[in-house]
């Protein structure tokens, strides 16, 4: 009996510090991002509910499904989003792609002007 309440007291515990692990990747992506003046969609919000990433802007709000690292697909819109680090590692950028939309904008607060153009989308899409 002993061996089993040790063996699920573990397993509990795994499973425990793996989710923390994977909001705490997650976290990184979280914020608020302005999209360009007069876009059809201000901003969008990045959140973590139930351990993965979500979106919501005026249009709508829909979870987001790790592709690669700094990219996440939209599978209710059938879209994808893209992050961009700064030299420093932070992310500070997003680009969406939805069908015929796309939305390029800063996370609140960041800096810009040291975009990493080795991370940037435009690179990484060639």
């Amino acid at each position: 009996m002993r061996k089993s309440t040790a063996l699920l007291f573990i397993l509990l515990f795994s499973f425990a510090f793996a989710q923390a692990q994977q909001d705490s990747s997650l976290n990184e992506y979280k914020g608020i991002y302005k999209f360009k003046e007069g876009s059809s969609v201000p901003s969008v919000e990045i959140t973590i509910q139930d351990g993965e990433l979500y979106a919501t802007a005026t249009i709508g709000s829909a979870v987001l499904s790790k592709v690669a690292k700094d990219t996440f697909s939209i599978h209710e819109r059938n879209g994808l989003i893209y992050f961009s680090r700064n030299t420093e590692g932070k992310v500070v950028f997003i680009h969406v792609e939805v069908g015929e939309l796309v939305l390029e904008g800063a996370k609140e607060g960041s800096a810009l002007a040291f975009v990493d153009p080795k991370r940037s989308f435009a690179l990484r899409r060639q």
